[in-house]
C-alpha cells in the first residue's frame, strides 16, 4: 500500500516508523539478543518463490519477442494490401511500441536489459547467487534446480532474440519509409492488387493452380537427390579400435549435465559415502551401495554415486570388474571397474 499513496505526509510517517523499527532492531543486536533466522522450511519456500519469479521473467522476455514479431507482421501485411499509407504505418508502429513499453512484460524486459548490460549489477548478481546456493548447502537443503545459476545466460539469449526481432521490424519500417512508390498510378495499383492476392492465397491451405508449361522434355539434374536402389552400399568394416579416454568417467562434462536433471538426491549420496569413510579408512563403491540397500532409482542413482566420487579420494582397479544391479525386478545389471575409496 505504501507506493500507492501519493500523500507526502503519510509517506513520511511510514518512513519514520520504519526508521524507528530499524533502530530498535539495531539496539537488540547490540544488547546481545538472539538474531531471528529463517528455518529450513522458510528458506525452501522463499527459494521456490525466487525460482518461480525468475521463470516468469523469462516468459516475459519471450512475450516481448512475440509482440515485436506481431507488430512487424501486421504493419507489413496492411501496407502490402494498401490498407494504410506510410504515415499511418509509422503511427501504428510507434503506438504499438509505446504500448509494449508500458506493458508489464515490456517494463520487465527493459529493466532487466539494463541489468544485463551493467557490469556492476552482474557482479552483485553473481555474488548473491553463489551466497544463496552456499546457504542452501550449509543448511543441508536438497535442491536439484540449477535454473538460477543459468538465469543470466538464459536471459541474455532471450534478449538477443528480442533485439533480433526488433531489428527486423525496424528494417521493414525503414523499407516502407524509403519506398518512393511507382510513377504511374495504374501500375502502382496493379502491384498492390497482386500483393493483396498473394496475402489472401497465403492464408489458404490450398496450393494455387499456378505453373509453367514446357513443350520439350526437360531433364533435371539433382546432385543432392538420395540414391535408393541405383548402387549397393559398401559394407563398412571398422579396422581401428577406439582408444580409451585419458580422463575417467567421473570427469566427463556430459555426466555432470546428466546428473543435474536426473532427480537423484546427490546430497544423500554424498552423506552415505562420507559415513562409510568415517567408519572405515578404506572401502569400495560396491560395499557402500550394498550397505545402503543397493540401487533403487535405476542407472541415474549409480551415476550419482560415480559423480560424487570427485569429492573423495579414489582409484580404479582395472584388473577387477564388478556387476552392479540397477533394476532388481527385471534382473538388469551393469559391469564397471572396481572403485576403491580411501579416507
Amino acid at each position: 500500500m505504501e507506493y500507492t499513496d501519493e500523500d507526502i505526509l503519510k509517506r513520511k510517517q511510514i518512513l519514520q516508523k520504519r526508521k524507528l523499527d530499524i533502530q530498535h532492531q539495531i539496539d537488540k543486536l547490540e544488547a546481545g539478543e538472539a538474531v531471528p533466522v529463517y528455518d529450513k522450511t522458510q528458506i525452501t519456500e522463499r527459494f521456490q518463490d525466487v525460482l518461480r519469479t525468475a521463470k516468469d521473467l523469462l516468459i516475459d522476455f519471450n512475450e516481448v519477442e512475440y509482440n515485436f514479431k506481431k507488430i512487424s507482421k501486421d504493419i507489413s501485411s496492411k501496407y502490402a494490401t494498401n490498407e494504410m499509407l506510410k504515415k499511418e504505418a509509422l503511427d501504428l508502429t510507434f503506438t504499438a511500441l509505446n504500448e509494449l513499453e508500458d506493458s508489464n512484460q515490456g517494463k520487465s524486459f527493459y529493466a532487466f536489459w539494463k541489468f544485463l548490460i551493467d557490469t556492476d549489477y552482474q557482479e552483485d548478481w553473481n555474488k548473491l547467487i553463489d551466497e544463496l546456493y552456499s546457504r542452501l548447502e550449509k543448511n543441508e537443503i536438497a535442491h536439484q534446480d540449477t535454473f538460477l545459476k543459468n538465469l543470466k545466460r538464459n536471459l541474455n539469449q532471450a534478449a538477443l532474440k528480442v533485439t533480433d526481432a526488433n531489428s527486423k521490424m525496424a528494417s521493414k519500417v525503414a523499407k516502407i519509409i524509403k519506398d518512393s512508390g511507382v510513377n504511374h498510378k495504374i501500375t502502382q495499383q496493379l502491384i498492390f492488387d497482386i500483393k493483396k492476392e498473394l496475402v489472401e492465397i497465403s492464408k489458404q491451405s490450398e496450393e494455387p493452380k499456378v505453373g509453367i508449361e514446357i513443350e520439350s522434355k526437360t531433364h533435371f539434374v539433382l546432385p543432392l537427390e538420395p540414391k535408393l536402389t541405383y548402387t549397393i552400399k559398401d559394407e563398412v568394416i571398422f579396422t581401428k579400435k577406439p582408444e580409451r579416454a585419458k580422463d575417467g568417467p567421473i570427469e566427463t562434462r556430459s555426466l555432470k549435465r546428466l546428473l543435474e536433471h536426473s532427480g537423484v538426491d546427490l546430497l544423500a549420496i554424498r552423506k552415505r559415502i562420507k559415513t562409510a569413510l568415517d567408519e572405515k579408512e578404506q572401502t569400495t563403491l560396491e560395499e557402500i551401495i550394498e550397505t545402503n540397500g543397493g540401487i533403487t532409482e535405476g542407472l541415474s542413482e549409480l551415476f550419482g554415486y560415480i559423480g560424487e566420487l570427485r569429492k573423495f579420494k579414489h582409484q580404479y582397479n582395472a584388473d577387477k570388474n564388478i556387476m552392479v544391479a540397477f533394476d532388481k525386478a527385471t534382473g538388469k545389471s551393469i559391469k564397471i571397474p572396481e572403485i576403491i575409496l580411501v579416507r
